[in-house]
């Protein structure tokens, strides 16, 4: 199994969970714009999201933190 090139960008859209080259993700992250991402763009998972004072805060399981 071949790692993902970081290159060529995540694999998933962080805020529907989809493949990337799949369709025009623009929607996605006008939408997404001010939210958490709801999906890690590594794996697709759902993520744990934590609000505290300071914002919110997206983990996936496996991959820890997931950047806006």
């Amino acid at each position: 199994m071949t790692s993902p090139d970081p290159a060529a960008g995540p694999p998933y859209c962080r805020h529907c969970g989809e493949p990337e080259a799949a369709r025009d993700h623009s929607d996605c992250e006008l939408a997404g714009f001010h939210d958490a991402p709801r999906f890690c763009p590594q794996c697709a998972a759902t993520t744990r999201l934590q609000t505290t004072p300071l914002g919110t805060v997206a983990q996936c399981a496996d991959h820890g933190q997931v950047r806006p």
